[in-house]
């Protein structure tokens, strides 16, 4: 709206032009009045005619100036609330077609993990044909589980388009869900010469979502494995490390890669920056946004071992089904 029309609009702007435009009438009345009664009126009777004409006059135009003025102000109040609501209508657009775009880009960086976890293990099955039945078995189970993981990110593409995916919070092992997740990526083509350590209490149980639980571990150990390999760091290691306080969950990823530096570390949680070449963030934001479903935290230091240190803090969440509008607000908050 232009600004002139904003200044208009102010309330003591308008309270003075209402008062200018009864006061005006008022003070010509009274100077037309006091001089047209002296010179007409030659007797009482004649005099309260006068004033009586001049009464309904004032009154009159009065009325009319008053009608004017409150039209043209009331016009402007109408005119500023259907561009407001027009405004608001854009923005909502604006909202839900970015929010679209961000959560698809993020489910799709999620599910492409997923998948190298899947090509990893393929390219074992085809290169080592004579593995025993336990490292068979184990590769199946990895397969298995990631392709239940991908499953879950579809449906949560799909019906996000319906504000929920209806995914119930449950009491969940956390040292279990890391185990699995850091399991399934030890074929992974990043992490084949990293060490990858772990370490976990023997039972760790928090009310979560535990879908989110896995995409905030595959998300920063890959992140950490991709800066390693990307500053061609040898013998590479990744730390995961899970702890309680009270009754939030505390996950830490270290690694001895290049770190973060800190004019970054707020920056990073943007969509599309990142400090890999090749990178696009995303990763990231979605672990925040997954922290966020947790009422928890994400921060980022420097690891005692050299790199970089991300810590995500977990609080128990509630019983009401996963809160899609949430997780769109952080995603949006993220890329804003």
């Amino acid at each position: 709206m232009p600004s002139s029309l904003n200044a208009t609009l102010r309330p003591a702007r308008i309270a003075t032009m209402l008062s200018l435009g009864y006061l005006l009438p008022s003070l010509l009345y009274i100077v037309v009045s006091s001089t047209l009664t002296s010179e007409v009126a030659t007797d009482p009777e004649s005099a309260a005619t006068i004033e009586m004409l001049k009464g309904s006059l004032f009154v009159l135009v009065s009325a009319m100036l008053i009608g004017a003025l409150s039209y043209w102000m009331l016009s402007l109040v109408q005119r500023r609330q259907s561009d407001s609501q027009r405004l608001r209508e854009a923005l909502l657009s604006a909202e839900r077609r970015a929010t679209t775009a961000l959560l698809s880009a993020s489910v799709a960086h999620d599910a492409r993990n997923e998948l190298a976890v899947l090509k990893s293990n393929h390219q074992v099955l085809v290169q080592n044909p004579d593995l025993s039945p336990e490292d068979l078995e184990d590769l199946y189970n990895d397969q298995a589980l990631a392709i239940e993981r991908l499953e879950a990110l579809t449906e949560r593409l799909v019906l996000n388009c319906r504000n929920s995916i209806g995914n119930t919070p449950h009491q969940a092992d956390i040292s279990e869900l890391i185990r699995q997740a850091t399991t399934a990526l030890h074929t992974h083509t990043k992490l084949r010469d990293v060490d990858l350590r772990r370490t976990l209490p023997k039972a760790l149980s928090l009310k979560t979502y535990p879908i989110l639980v896995h995409q905030i571990i595959i998300n920063l150990v890959l992140n950490a494995a991709e800066a390693i390999d990307a500053a061609t760091i040898k013998d590479g290691v990744i730390h995961v490390i899970a702890r309680s306080e009270g009754q939030k969950v505390i996950l830490e990823v270290h690694d001895n890669g290049p770190g973060i530096p800190e004019d970054l570390r707020e920056a990073i949680f943007s969509a599309f920056v990142s400090t890999k070449a090749e990178g696009n963030g995303l990763g990231l934001i979605s672990v925040r946004a997954c922290a966020s479903s947790h009422d928890g935290e994400v921060d980022i230091a420097t690891s005692p071992l050299g790199g970089a240190l991300v810590r995500v803090s977990l609080n128990p969440v509630g019983d009401a089904p996963f809160d899609s509008a949430r997780f769109h607000r952080a995603l949006l908050a993220a890329s804003a």
